[in-house]
């Protein structure tokens, strides 16, 4: 089960990367796609995918220093599935 903490303000994409304003987390594993994601502070991140569909960024808090996945929205998971011709196992 996924949960969000916030939604997505904007996002952009230019060719592979999507960039975005706002963020949103939860719990998951996943393999490595060919896709990056690129945060308002020009930071870049390779984005997986779980086994389900869900597709993530790895972060570390700037505040506690902990590692944690950054769900992307709905509307890129679709996007990335499709390019993918990801089949839910």
């Amino acid at each position: 089960m996924f949960s969000s903490i916030t939604s997505y303000a904007q996002v952009a994409r230019e060719g592979n990367t999507f960039k975005v304003t706002t963020t949103q987390t939860t719990k998951s594993e996943g393999q490595q796609t060919r896709y990056t994601w690129e945060d308002k502070k020009g930071n870049k991140y390779p984005i997986y995918i779980t086994k389900n569909g869900a597709v993530y960024i790895n972060r570390k808090s700037a505040k506690t220093g902990k590692k944690y996945k950054q769900y992307l929205s709905k509307e890129i998971r679709e996007q990335i599935q499709k390019e993918l011709n990801f089949k839910k196992k």
